[in-house]
Parts: C-alpha cells; structure tokens; sequence
C-alpha cells in the first residue's frame, strides 16, 4: 500500500485551461471528465478536484523518468494523467487507472478522498498492489 497526497490552488488554473479544447485540458483529462467538468457548475472547481486526485494517485505510483521510459516500452505508448481515470459521479471519488497500465504496475485498487476550503484542494489516495514493492 503506498499513501500519496496533494494541495493545489484552483487559482491555479487560468480560463485558457477551461477549455475543453485547450492541449492541457487534452491531455491531462479523458473525455468523460471533460464532459463531466462541462456540466459541472463550477468547472474551474471540478478540474482542480480531479487534477489534484491524478496527482495524488500518480504519486502513490512512484513513476521516475527511468521506469517512465520502460513503462512507455512495455506499453507501446506514452503515459499521460488521461491514464488516471477519475469519477465523481457519486458521492465520492473513483479513481482507476488504464486498464494496461494497472495490469502493468499490479494495481489491485485505489481509494481517493478529497476536501477544499475555498482556494484550496486536497486530495488523498491510497493504492494497493498486487506485489507490494518489499522497498515499502
């Protein structure tokens, strides 16, 4: 099980970056997260969250530039946060990750939780693998 955690400002994110046609937006969030961020009615909140969640889940993976690259080869692809999938629909958040990539890595789950207080976003994720790295 690793723990990872992030604070973000929604500040953060400029008007540019809402919008949905922005490379940022692209290639940070999958479709059904733009979608959701669109109806949302407070979009600039609704990315903040969910950015703030990816970051929280990626940190928990421990991905450096080395095992980047032998994950991209394994992949036949590049790695990007659309890569962490997160819904919230529910009462809660759900993340997930590519379904290639969890089996890669030996993802078995991933709990999020997030809270904010006015500018601020904070999230944390818990993930748990398959083979626990015994370095943990």
């Amino acid at each position: 099980m690793r723990i990872g955690c992030d604070l973000m400002r929604v500040g953060r994110l400029t008007d540019a970056m809402l919008d949905a046609s922005d490379p940022f937006v692209r290639s940070t969030f999958t479709d059904a997260e733009i979608s959701a961020a669109t109806e949302s009615p407070n979009r600039r909140m609704y990315y903040a969250k969910v950015f703030s969640i990816k970051e929280s889940v990626y940190k928990t993976l421990r991905i450096n530039d080395e095992r980047r690259a032998d994950l991209e080869r394994m992949l036949g692809r590049s790695l990007s946060f659309r890569d962490i999938r997160v819904d919230c629909s529910q009462d809660w958040p759900i993340a997930s990750l590519s379904d290639d990539l969890a089996g890669i890595l030996g993802v078995v789950s991933c709990d999020v939780s997030f809270s904010y207080d006015g500018d601020l976003v904070m999230s944390t994720a818990v993930t748990d693998f398959a083979n626990p790295d015994p370095a943990d």
